[in-house]
Order: structure tokens, then C-alpha cells, then sequence
């Protein structure tokens, strides 16, 4: 576990700086506790990686367990994981979180059966930012308060000359990484898979493109690849989400959307498909779509209807779905099922892998009832009003046989009563009964009441993530001018946190990481 130091905001550019570090068992610079013809060669190459990382190439005569330690000036105030190498096998310890325009020391240090050694100190220096990265300030909240390992990761449409990136900073604001795609593509969605590489996926392009842990890409699909290999047509690998499967007989490989369009009576109708794909094996393990058989005149599920759009409809996108997020689950009888979030329906469905069937619709218009109390004898119904309208990003908290508690960011940009300038986005969480069919709230944050503090409102984008421990939710105000990033507690609602960013037009959504080392803490939670 890292334990990295705050620093202040400071401009930067790209440089690399290469510092060789060549140890032998005679070389003054690895010292031991024992004597020195016990000492097995060994061999270390230390080098800058990117803005905002290091790698130390590392090769050993006997299996080792090896760390770097590294900090600004003559420190040595973090280090990275211990790993095990291999005797034999040259391998990457990977050095994440440096600040720009800083001097780092940065040595090895490696034990065995034979002993303990520590390699020589080596230097490195990073520039500074380049013009128009985005300058992240703190509003709510001291930095102080928190671990000075936490990172926030988001993306968004930078100006100046950056590169479109996704990018992490810590708790002052402070960049901290990045990862950008090598031919220049803008990256919509990133995520961190469990064995510690990412997914992603393209917003400039079709196509889904995978990044080993120091951000090295290390494949990438077009729709041209997955031609023929697929049940149904996908004519463009959707930008919102890809997600890795963690439970069932699909554990380890990703779903992501997709996109088609077809024909309705002389009219164009865009939906969205979903394809499960094993980059280990290049397998497509199942694949979906909400036209079914092109050209047919009818949805894959009657529950789909061409001529139904939910309230809000974006001039120009022809979006009849507009599937924005993915879940994978496995219910207590073994089949697998996804959630797909459909913006323009103003709804989160169910489908059923084996039939290809929407279980179920939730949302305004849909399948279930909202109400006061799942529990009671006769529960009240709620307000329409409240329902989730334009939705994104909806995340399970627990599943427990037919119930479900669920985030999900409620843009809100029109409700029932209509489209006004009093709209207004929250984040609400919902408890589902799917043998009820109703459906309660929890939790909510957003108020409807302008000019009250927690009003606000986010067009297009947003995401809702419970943080460790479920004490607090960080949320992101997306669109709609002057984005910004907040913590609020759990269930208090109040703010504990909040920045924005300047050069940045608009974030996407935002993942909580508790250190740069910590990417599949995720992973470990119960759901």
C-alpha cells in the first residue's frame, strides 16, 4: 500500500527521463544483511513510463519478492505493492501516482532465501502539465480530512492542447494519472477490470479497446471484427458502458452495448444491442438486440414498442432507447440476466439470456408500482413525479432473492408535469420486489425547489457510486454548465465534499478509487 504525499497545484509538459540501474552480485549498490557471495545477480532498470508514472524492470536469479520505494527529493515516503518475481523472469514493478514538475528518488528493494538487498537510488524528474489541462479546485471539504491516497478518475472534453484522455486526481485536486488512447480516439467510458488492466470504451469511434495496468494498449474490435460472429446485427459498438461479468459461467469476460438501426413504417428507429466477448479467447459468448431480426417490422420483445418514447426525446439523435448502462446478474435459479438502462424510455429492463425476453419494465409506465412501504398491508402509491426520468448509471447495493436496492442518477430533464426551468436532477435509490412488482425509495438527493442549495441540474450525463464502507455516495453534475464533482453522505445527504474543474466542459461519470493501487476494490464488495 502506497501511502503517497499532498502537493500543491502546478503547471506541466511531456519529457522522459531514463535512469539504468544495472546490479550484480559484486555491485556496491545492493547491500545485504548477509555475506555478499551469497548474493544472487540480479538486475534493475528504472525509468519514467508516462506523465505520471514509473517502471522499474526488474530480473533476479532466485524468486524474490520485490518493492519500490520512492518519494520527491531524498524520500522515500510511499511504495508500491509487494510482488512476487520469479526467478529468471524479467517483470514491471509499476510506480503510479507522481506529481508533475518534481525530482523523485526511487530505488529496489527485493528479498529472497538469500537475503535482502536494496538497490541504488535513482533520480527522476517529471515536467510540467501541458497548456489547457483541467485545473481541479476544491470548493467543499478539506483535503486534510482524507487518506492523501484517494484518487477521483473522470473524462471529459478538455481544452487547450491535451490529448482526450481519462484522468485521476487526488483529494487537493492534483493530477495524478492519466491513460489516453495511442491513436488520438476519445475514450468514453473506462473501466477497471479485476486482474488489474482496463476496458473502454470509444466515443470518436466504434470499437472496444483494452489497456494493460500501465495504461499499454493491448487490443481493440471494431463492429467490422465482430462481423459474422454474432446472432444479430450490430452496426456500432455503443459508447456508454462496458462492464466485466463476475458471477455465472461468463466470469472474466465484458458486455458492452451496441448499437442498430432499422426500418419502421418508412421511419428510423435506433436501439441498442448488448455483446458478451472473452478478449482472453476472442469468444463471443451471447449477444442481444432490441430489433431481433432486422427488417421485420417488430421488436425482439412486444414489450419494446417502435411507436412508444418516454417523455424527453433529443432533437436529431432518432434515439427510440438510448441504452446508456449495463448489470449482469445471476438469480437464485442459475440464469443469467442483464439490466439494460434505456434513457429514452425513461426505463431500466430486465432480460432474460436464455429466451432473449424483457422480464420486466421499471420506471414511469412500466411494470411495477411506486409506493411508500414494500412491506406493508396495503402501501400507499407515490407521486409519479419521483419516478427516475432521462436516467444513467444505475449500480446494484444488495440483491437478496426477488429484492434489489439500486443508485441511479436521475437527470430529470423532464417529469410528467412537463419540461420547464424548474427541472432538477438527484440521485435516488430504489428498492425493487419483483414479486410484488413495486418498487420504494430509500434514498434521495436533488432538490426541486431552484435556488435551494442542493438543486441542480445535469442534462446529460451523471453517475451515482457508493463509496467503501457505504457511508457516502460521490455523484458528478455532468452537463448543463459548470460541472463538478460531490461527496454527500450516507443516508444524511448532505455534502462532505466537492470540486470542479476548469477546462473541462463536461464529466461523463467518476470512479472512487481508495489508491492508485486499489483499482478492483470494486470487485470485493457484496451485491
Amino acid at each position: 500500500m502506497t501511502r503517497a504525499t499532498r502537493t500543491r497545484l502546478i503547471p506541466l509538459a511531456i519529457l522522459w527521463v531514463v535512469a539504468w540501474l544495472a546490479c550484480d552480485k559484486d555491485d556496491p549498490g545492493f547491500g545485504n544483511d548477509d555475506d555478499d557471495d551469497d548474493l544472487p545477480s540480479q538486475s534493475v532498470h528504472i525509468a519514467l513510463h508516462d506523465r505520471f508514472s514509473a517502471i522499474a524492470t526488474v530480473t533476479f536469479d532466485e524468486d524474490m519478492t520485490v518493492t519500490a520505494e520512492y518519494g520527491e527529493g531524498e524520500s522515500f515516503g510511499n511504495s508500491t505493492p509487494e510482488q512476487a518475481v520469479a526467478a529468471g523472469v524479467e517483470s514491471e514493478i509499476l510506480i503510479l501516482g507522481l506529481r508533475a514538475d518534481r525530482e523523485y528518488s526511487v530505488r529496489v528493494m527485493a528479498a529472497g532465501a538469500s537475503g535482502s538487498w536494496t538497490s541504488e537510488t535513482t533520480l527522476l524528474t517529471t515536467e510540467p502539465l501541458p497548456t489547457g489541462w483541467p485545473s481541479c479546485e476544491v470548493a467543499v471539504g478539506e483535503p486534510a480530512e482524507f487518506d492523501a491516497d484517494e484518487v477521483i478518475c473522470t473524462n471529459g472534453w478538455l481544452e487547450g492542447e491535451v490529448e482526450p484522455m481519462i484522468f485521476c486526481v487526488d483529494r487537493a485536486g492534483e493530477p495524478v494519472w492519466w491513460l489516453k488512447h495511442p491513436g488520438g480516439e476519445r475514450l468514453l467510458e473506462l473501466r477497471a477490470l479485476s486482474d488489474g488492466s482496463y476496458a473502454a470504451s470509444g466515443d470518436s469511434g466504434s470499437f472496444i479497446a483494452f489497456f494493460d495496468a500501465a495504461g499499454r494498449k493491448t487490443g481493440e474490435y471494431s463492429t467490422i471484427w465482430f462481423e459474422g460472429k454474432t446472432r444479430f446485427v450490430h452496426e456500432w459498438i455503443d459508447v456508454h458502458d462496458v462492464i466485466e461479468i463476475t458471477e455465472g459461467p461468463w466470469t472474466g469476460a465484458v458486455a458492452f452495448l451496441t448499437d442498430s438501426s432499422d426500418d419502421y413504417q418508412g421511419e428510423e428507429r435506433w436501439g441498442n444491442g448488448v455483446i458478451v466477448f472473452d478478449p482472453r479467447t476472442e469468444e463471443v459468448l451471447w449477444d442481444w438486440a432490441a430489433h431481433g431480426e432486422h427488417g421485420d417490422q417488430q421488436p425482439i420483445d412486444p414489450s419494446l414498442d417502435y411507436d412508444r418514447h418516454g417523455l424527453y426525446v433529443e432533437v436529431g439523435l432518432h434515439q427510440w432507447l438510448h441504452g446508456n448502462a449495463l448489470l449482469h446478474g445471476v438469480d437464485d435459479d442459475d440464469r443469467q440476466f442483464f439490466w439494460l438502462s434505456l434513457r429514452a424510455q425513461d426505463w431500466i429492463i430486465k432480460v432474460d439470456v436464455d429466451t432473449d425476453a424483457v422480464l420486466w419494465r421499471f420506471g414511469y409506465e412500466g411494470d411495477f408500482q411506486l409506493v411508500d412501504d414494500l412491506d406493508a398491508a396495503e402501501p400507499a402509491p407515490l407521486d409519479p413525479e419521483r419516478w427516475m426520468f432521462q436516467q444513467h448509471a444505475p449500480e446494484w447495493q444488495s440483491r437478496d432473492g426477488s429484492r434489489a436496492r439500486f443508485l441511479v442518477f436521475d437527470n430529470g430533464v423532464v417529469r410528467p408535469h412537463g419540461l420547464d426551468p424548474d427541472a432538477y436532477s438527484r440521485v435516488v435509490e430504489f428498492e425493487l420486489d419483483e414479486e410484488a412488482m413495486r418498487a420504494t425509495i430509500p434514498f434521495e438527493y436533488g432538490s426541486s425547489v431552484p435556488g435551494d442549495e442542493d438543486h441542480f441540474l445535469s442534462v446529460g450525463l451523471g453517475d451515482a457510486d457508493m463509496q467503501p464502507g457505504g457511508e457516502s455516495v460521490l455523484t458528478n453534475k455532468g452537463g448543463g454548465g459548470d460541472p463538478w464533482i460531490t461527496e454527500i453522505r450516507y443516508p444524511q445527504g448532505d455534502k462532505r465534499w466537492q470540486f470542479g474543474c476548469s477546462g473541462t466542459i463536461w464529466f461523463y461519470r467518476v470512479d472512487f478509487y481508495p489508491s492508485l493501487y486499489e483499482r478492483t476494490w470494486w470487485y470485493d464488495v457484496e451485491r
